[in-house]
């Protein structure tokens, strides 16, 4: 079964209707039953950041990687991307190292409105294995962090790291997949996903959202939460962030 990984860098972690925006996005072609990963797409989006605030404009991804505000200003057109990215995931299977995230709070809503049947959530899967780092008054932790999930079960680093993750999306979606197939590999992930034949957008549920550390609904909104993504034997209680 062919499964799109994708990963997003972005201005904000409460999600597009309260205006924070994609920067950065990238897609991993995973084929579980050939056991490969190749990545598909990436691509910075161009936007006019004269009009951004200067929250967007300090934004926690411009002084965590490489990403410039220069390179962002000189990206690709947003419906250009939009419109290569929807070519792509539309009506195809696809998840993500935090659905909620990427999927909950940006790409189901417009203006990229992706359509796609979504496969188990690889953070939360990884999360059977892998404890986060913050311990929680259940007595369970926090969700992985992506470069924890990665260094504990691909200690062969894959992706040539060198034990420092580059916070940019092609880079980080091709950790998640080399996680998503050692998972396979210890039985803890689906090879085969059963289609629902429902796109994304009519899976998601209305819940209250929690941010990457806080636990407090940004903007009093309540967000869209795939009602699928939960992994075998993981805990429902455990609280999400944003994982990468």
């Amino acid at each position: 079964m062919i499964v799109y990984l994708v990963d997003t860098e972005t201005t904000g972690l409460k999600g597009c209707y309260c205006g924070d925006k994609v920067v950065d996005i990238g897609i991993v072609e995973v084929d579980t039953a050939q056991m490969t990963v190749e990545p598909v797409y990436s691509e910075i989006v161009g936007y006019d950041v004269s009009k951004w605030s200067d929250e967007d404009r300090n934004a926690w991804i411009f002084t965590h990687s490489d990403l410039k505000l220069s390179d962002v200003s000189a990206g690709k057109p947003l419906d250009d991307v939009v419109r290569e990215v929807r070519g792509i995931l539309n009506y195809n299977v696809c998840t993500s190292y935090n659905v909620n995230f990427d999927f909950g709070h940006f790409l189901s809503s417009a203006p990229w409105a992706i359509r796609c049947e979504l496969a188990p959530d690889v953070m939360l899967a990884a999360h059977n294995i892998v404890d986060g780092d913050h311990l929680l008054d259940d007595g369970s932790t926090s969700w992985p962090k992506l470069q924890k999930s990665y260094t504990a079960l691909c200690p062969d680093d894959p992706v040539r790291l060198g034990g420092v993750q580059a916070h940019r999306a092609l880079s980080d979606a091709m950790q998640a997949s080399h996680v998503m197939l050692r998972l396979i590999e210890l039985g803890r992930y689906p090879r085969e996903i059963t289609l629902t034949g429902v796109p994304s957008g009519a899976r998601f549920r209305s819940v209250r959202s929690t941010d990457r550390l806080s636990g407090h609904a940004p903007c009093g909104s309540d967000i869209a939460c795939p009602a699928n993504t939960l992994a075998p034997d993981l805990p429902k209680q455990r609280s999400a962030h944003r994982g990468a």
